[in-house]
Protein backbone atom coordinates (compact mmCIF):
# COMPACT_ATOMS: atom_id res chain seq x y z
CA UNK A 1 0.00 0.00 0.00
CA UNK A 2 2.11 3.17 -1.56
CA UNK A 3 -0.14 5.70 0.66
CA UNK A 4 0.59 3.45 4.25
CA UNK A 5 4.00 3.30 3.28
CA UNK A 6 4.49 6.80 2.79
CA UNK A 7 2.49 7.72 6.06
CA UNK A 8 4.53 5.53 7.97
CA UNK A 9 7.39 7.54 6.09
CA UNK A 10 6.78 10.80 7.63
CA UNK A 11 6.19 9.10 10.93
CA UNK A 12 9.47 7.55 11.12
CA UNK A 13 11.13 10.53 10.13
CA UNK A 14 9.74 12.51 12.44
CA UNK A 15 11.21 10.39 15.10
CA UNK A 16 14.15 11.30 13.77
CA UNK A 17 13.66 15.10 14.16
CA UNK A 18 12.21 14.26 17.50
CA UNK A 19 15.01 12.72 18.69
CA UNK A 20 17.05 15.71 18.02
CA UNK A 21 15.04 18.50 18.88
CA UNK A 22 14.62 17.05 22.51
CA UNK A 23 18.48 16.51 22.92
CA UNK A 24 18.89 20.15 21.76
CA UNK A 25 16.09 21.11 24.02
CA UNK A 26 16.80 19.41 27.14
CA UNK A 27 20.40 18.19 26.83
CA UNK A 28 22.55 15.17 25.78
CA UNK A 29 21.23 12.80 28.84
CA UNK A 30 18.09 12.17 26.47
CA UNK A 31 18.66 8.86 25.07
CA UNK A 32 16.32 6.96 23.19
CA UNK A 33 14.89 3.63 25.42
CA UNK A 34 12.04 2.73 22.70
CA UNK A 35 9.95 3.56 19.73
CA UNK A 36 6.75 2.71 17.47
CA UNK A 37 5.91 4.00 14.15
CA UNK A 38 2.50 3.70 12.43
CA UNK A 39 0.74 4.93 9.61
CA UNK A 40 -0.81 7.58 11.81
CA UNK A 41 1.37 8.21 14.70
CA UNK A 42 4.42 7.96 16.34
CA UNK A 43 5.40 6.96 19.71
CA UNK A 44 9.32 7.65 21.59
CA UNK A 45 10.29 7.25 24.57
CA UNK A 46 13.15 8.48 26.33
CA UNK A 47 15.49 9.06 28.91
CA UNK A 48 14.89 12.72 30.98
CA UNK A 49 13.76 12.98 34.75
CA UNK A 50 10.93 15.78 34.69
CA UNK A 51 7.48 16.28 33.33
CA UNK A 52 8.43 18.56 29.96
CA UNK A 53 6.52 21.93 30.90
CA UNK A 54 3.87 23.30 28.40
CA UNK A 55 6.63 25.63 26.98
CA UNK A 56 9.18 22.75 26.44
CA UNK A 57 6.84 21.19 24.22
CA UNK A 58 6.13 24.29 22.46
CA UNK A 59 9.55 24.78 21.70
CA UNK A 60 9.91 21.48 20.38
CA UNK A 61 7.06 21.53 18.20
CA UNK A 62 8.30 24.91 17.00
CA UNK A 63 11.65 23.49 16.35
CA UNK A 64 10.63 20.49 14.55
CA UNK A 65 8.40 22.35 12.23
CA UNK A 66 11.23 24.97 11.43
CA UNK A 67 13.12 21.70 9.90
CA UNK A 68 10.21 20.51 8.35
CA UNK A 69 9.28 23.72 6.41
CA UNK A 70 13.21 23.63 5.73
CA UNK A 71 12.95 20.73 3.26
CA UNK A 72 15.91 19.30 4.35
CA UNK A 73 17.08 16.48 2.42
CA UNK A 74 17.22 13.06 3.92
CA UNK A 75 20.10 10.93 2.40
CA UNK A 76 21.39 7.84 3.25
CA UNK A 77 24.76 6.02 3.15
CA UNK A 78 26.30 2.44 4.29
CA UNK A 79 29.47 2.27 5.96
CA UNK A 80 31.12 0.26 8.72
CA UNK A 81 29.85 0.55 12.10
CA UNK A 82 32.68 2.17 14.00
CA UNK A 83 33.09 4.66 11.32
CA UNK A 84 29.19 6.08 11.27
CA UNK A 85 29.51 6.07 15.20
CA UNK A 86 32.94 7.82 14.75
CA UNK A 87 31.05 10.47 12.50
CA UNK A 88 28.94 11.57 14.81
CA UNK A 89 25.60 9.14 13.70
CA UNK A 90 23.20 7.91 17.42
CA UNK A 91 23.29 4.03 17.53
CA UNK A 92 21.11 2.65 20.37
CA UNK A 93 23.65 0.60 22.18
CA UNK A 94 21.46 -1.83 23.33
CA UNK A 95 20.98 -2.88 19.86
CA UNK A 96 23.33 -5.54 17.97
CA UNK A 97 24.41 -4.28 14.62
CA UNK A 98 25.91 -5.84 11.58
CA UNK A 99 29.74 -4.66 10.29
CA UNK A 100 27.90 -2.52 7.95
CA UNK A 101 25.71 -0.05 8.71
CA UNK A 102 22.69 2.72 7.00
CA UNK A 103 23.43 5.85 8.32
CA UNK A 104 20.33 8.33 7.83
CA UNK A 105 21.43 11.79 7.83
CA UNK A 106 18.54 14.88 7.48
CA UNK A 107 20.22 18.05 6.60
CA UNK A 108 22.76 18.90 9.27
CA UNK A 109 19.85 18.41 12.22
CA UNK A 110 19.76 14.84 12.57
CA UNK A 111 22.44 11.36 12.16
CA UNK A 112 21.31 8.24 13.34
CA UNK A 113 21.61 4.39 12.25
CA UNK A 114 18.88 3.24 10.69
CA UNK A 115 17.26 0.64 8.24
CA UNK A 116 13.81 1.89 8.04
CA UNK A 117 11.97 3.76 5.32
CA UNK A 118 12.19 7.70 5.22
CA UNK A 119 10.61 10.59 3.06
CA UNK A 120 13.02 12.32 0.67
CA UNK A 121 13.11 15.46 2.22
CA UNK A 122 11.85 17.13 5.45
CA UNK A 123 8.86 18.77 3.90
CA UNK A 124 6.86 15.97 2.90
CA UNK A 125 5.96 15.19 6.43
CA UNK A 126 4.31 18.39 6.15
CA UNK A 127 3.07 18.96 9.84
CA UNK A 128 4.25 17.73 13.25
CA UNK A 129 1.92 18.13 16.44
CA UNK A 130 2.75 16.11 20.00
CA UNK A 131 -0.48 14.86 21.18
CA UNK A 132 0.65 13.59 24.78
CA UNK A 133 3.94 13.56 26.83
CA UNK A 134 3.39 11.06 30.01
CA UNK A 135 6.34 9.37 32.53
CA UNK A 136 6.83 5.41 31.14
CA UNK A 137 9.08 4.35 34.31
CA UNK A 138 11.39 5.95 36.68
CA UNK A 139 13.73 8.55 34.23
CA UNK A 140 12.04 7.64 31.60
CA UNK A 141 9.00 9.53 29.11
CA UNK A 142 7.06 8.99 26.74
CA UNK A 143 5.98 11.40 23.95
CA UNK A 144 3.18 10.47 21.31
CA UNK A 145 2.97 13.09 18.33
CA UNK A 146 1.18 12.91 14.85
CA UNK A 147 2.54 14.22 11.46
CA UNK A 148 1.14 15.03 8.26
CA UNK A 149 -2.57 14.79 7.66
CA UNK A 150 -2.95 12.79 11.23
CA UNK A 151 -1.75 15.90 12.99
CA UNK A 152 -3.84 18.03 10.41
CA UNK A 153 -7.20 15.48 11.22
CA UNK A 154 -5.93 16.13 15.08
CA UNK A 155 -6.20 19.57 15.03
CA UNK A 156 -9.57 20.17 13.57
CA UNK A 157 -10.85 17.69 16.16
CA UNK A 158 -9.49 19.96 18.78
CA UNK A 159 -10.81 22.84 16.90
CA UNK A 160 -14.41 21.70 16.45
CA UNK A 161 -14.93 20.46 20.10
CA UNK A 162 -13.36 24.00 21.25
CA UNK A 163 -15.76 26.18 18.73
CA UNK A 164 -18.76 23.67 20.66
CA UNK A 165 -17.54 24.56 24.47
CA UNK A 166 -17.19 28.39 23.48
CA UNK A 167 -20.65 27.88 22.06
CA UNK A 168 -22.27 25.88 25.09
CA UNK A 169 -20.57 28.88 27.30
CA UNK A 170 -21.62 31.77 25.25
CA UNK A 171 -17.75 32.92 25.39
CA UNK A 172 -15.05 33.74 23.11
CA UNK A 173 -11.60 32.50 23.26
CA UNK A 174 -9.07 35.08 24.96
CA UNK A 175 -11.92 34.92 27.36
CA UNK A 176 -12.78 30.79 27.93
CA UNK A 177 -9.70 30.44 30.35
CA UNK A 178 -11.14 33.06 32.81
CA UNK A 179 -14.95 31.44 32.09
CA UNK A 180 -13.73 28.07 33.31
CA UNK A 181 -12.30 29.12 36.67
CA UNK A 182 -15.64 31.10 37.10
CA UNK A 183 -17.34 27.46 36.47
CA UNK A 184 -14.76 25.65 38.89
CA UNK A 185 -15.33 28.37 41.61
CA UNK A 186 -18.85 28.99 43.74
CA UNK A 187 -20.08 32.46 43.45
CA UNK A 188 -20.25 34.62 46.60
CA UNK A 189 -23.87 34.60 46.19
CA UNK A 190 -23.84 30.88 45.93
CA UNK A 191 -21.86 30.75 49.69
CA UNK A 192 -24.14 33.38 51.25
CA UNK A 193 -27.35 30.99 50.59
CA UNK A 194 -25.05 27.57 51.58
CA UNK A 195 -26.98 25.57 54.26
CA UNK A 196 -24.72 24.19 57.28
CA UNK A 197 -25.47 21.12 58.17
CA UNK A 198 -24.20 19.10 60.67
CA UNK A 199 -23.58 15.66 59.38
CA UNK A 200 -23.14 13.06 62.67
CA UNK A 201 -20.79 10.57 60.40
CA UNK A 202 -18.33 13.55 60.45
CA UNK A 203 -17.64 13.30 63.83
CA UNK A 204 -14.49 11.22 65.52
CA UNK A 205 -13.12 10.35 68.82
CA UNK A 206 -9.62 11.52 68.91
CA UNK A 207 -7.83 11.65 72.90
CA UNK A 208 -10.92 11.36 74.48
CA UNK A 209 -12.24 14.76 72.04
CA UNK A 210 -15.06 15.25 69.57
CA UNK A 211 -13.12 16.93 66.46
CA UNK A 212 -15.42 17.40 63.68
CA UNK A 213 -13.16 17.52 59.82
CA UNK A 214 -14.60 18.68 56.74
CA UNK A 215 -13.93 19.76 53.28
CA UNK A 216 -15.63 21.75 50.91
CA UNK A 217 -16.29 24.88 48.50
CA UNK A 218 -15.93 27.90 50.34
CA UNK A 219 -13.77 31.28 51.58
CA UNK A 220 -12.74 32.04 55.21
CA UNK A 221 -16.20 33.51 56.30
CA UNK A 222 -17.78 30.46 54.90
CA UNK A 223 -15.63 28.54 57.32
CA UNK A 224 -16.68 30.36 60.20
CA UNK A 225 -20.03 30.52 59.53
CA UNK A 226 -19.63 26.12 59.52
CA UNK A 227 -17.80 25.90 62.35
CA UNK A 228 -20.22 28.18 64.50
CA UNK A 229 -23.05 26.21 63.27
CA UNK A 230 -21.60 22.72 64.39
CA UNK A 231 -20.22 24.66 67.94
CA UNK A 232 -23.74 25.35 68.57
CA UNK A 233 -24.72 21.61 68.08
CA UNK A 234 -21.85 20.26 70.00
CA UNK A 235 -20.54 22.24 72.74
CA UNK A 236 -18.12 19.79 73.40
CA UNK A 237 -15.57 19.88 69.86
CA UNK A 238 -12.57 20.69 68.13
CA UNK A 239 -13.50 21.77 64.71
CA UNK A 240 -11.65 21.73 62.23
CA UNK A 241 -12.65 22.91 58.30
CA UNK A 242 -11.04 23.30 55.42
CA UNK A 243 -12.03 25.37 52.53
CA UNK A 244 -10.99 26.15 48.60
CA UNK A 245 -11.95 28.86 46.94
CA UNK A 246 -10.32 30.91 43.96
CA UNK A 247 -7.28 28.35 43.99
CA UNK A 248 -6.16 28.58 47.30
CA UNK A 249 -7.33 26.40 50.45
CA UNK A 250 -8.92 27.76 53.96
CA UNK A 251 -7.75 26.44 57.30
CA UNK A 252 -9.81 27.46 60.25
CA UNK A 253 -9.79 25.40 63.81
CA UNK A 254 -12.19 25.97 66.79
CA UNK A 255 -11.85 24.31 69.99
CA UNK A 256 -15.58 24.55 72.07
CA UNK A 257 -16.33 23.88 76.03
CA UNK A 258 -13.72 21.75 77.95
CA UNK A 259 -11.84 20.41 74.71
CA UNK A 260 -9.51 23.58 75.47
CA UNK A 261 -8.17 21.65 78.44
CA UNK A 262 -6.61 19.45 76.18
CA UNK A 263 -6.68 20.90 72.61
CA UNK A 264 -5.03 24.73 71.85
CA UNK A 265 -6.60 25.91 68.40
CA UNK A 266 -3.08 28.09 67.89
CA UNK A 267 -1.30 24.92 67.83
CA UNK A 268 -2.93 22.94 65.95
CA UNK A 269 -3.23 25.52 63.34
CA UNK A 270 0.44 25.59 63.64
CA UNK A 271 1.04 21.74 63.18
CA UNK A 272 -1.44 21.70 60.22
CA UNK A 273 0.83 24.91 58.50
CA UNK A 274 3.99 22.87 58.67
CA UNK A 275 2.45 20.08 57.44
CA UNK A 276 1.27 21.69 54.08
CA UNK A 277 3.20 24.53 53.79
CA UNK A 278 0.98 26.49 55.14
CA UNK A 279 0.43 30.14 57.52
CA UNK A 280 -1.08 30.96 60.01
CA UNK A 281 -1.82 31.54 63.58
CA UNK A 282 -4.30 32.36 66.34
CA UNK A 283 -5.45 32.16 69.68
CA UNK A 284 -6.56 29.18 72.14
CA UNK A 285 -9.87 29.06 70.88
CA UNK A 286 -9.91 30.19 67.55
CA UNK A 287 -6.98 30.22 64.05
CA UNK A 288 -7.17 30.60 60.71
CA UNK A 289 -4.48 29.66 58.11
CA UNK A 290 -4.28 29.37 54.37
CA UNK A 291 -2.08 27.58 51.51
CA UNK A 292 -2.14 27.55 48.03
CA UNK A 293 -4.66 24.30 46.25
CA UNK A 294 -1.29 23.25 44.31
CA UNK A 295 0.57 22.93 48.08
CA UNK A 296 -2.51 20.73 49.59
CA UNK A 297 -3.32 17.34 49.95
CA UNK A 298 -6.93 16.72 50.64
CA UNK A 299 -6.84 12.89 51.28
CA UNK A 300 -4.31 14.28 54.43
CA UNK A 301 -6.68 16.28 56.13
CA UNK A 302 -8.15 13.01 58.33
CA UNK A 303 -4.99 11.81 59.84
CA UNK A 304 -4.99 12.12 63.40
CA UNK A 305 -1.27 12.60 63.94
CA UNK A 306 -2.50 16.17 62.59
CA UNK A 307 -4.17 17.02 65.23
CA UNK A 308 -2.47 15.71 68.36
Amino acid sequence: NTARRKDTARHHSAVHLLDSALIKKLGNHVKQAGSLVEPNRLRFDFTHNAKLTDEEIKDIEIMINGWIQECYPVNTTVMKIKDAVESGAIAIFTEKYDELVRVVEIGDVSKELCGGTHVKNTGEIGFFKIISEESLSKGVRRIEAKVGMSAYDYVIKLEKTLNLVLKELSTNIDELPKRIVELKQPSKEALKSFRFEFDQAKLKKIDNCNFYIDFLDGDIETLKKYGDTIKNTVKEVVVVLYGKFEEKVYIVCMVGGNCKNYFNANAIIKKICSKFGAKGGGKELYAQAGVNFDKFNPNAIYEQSLYL
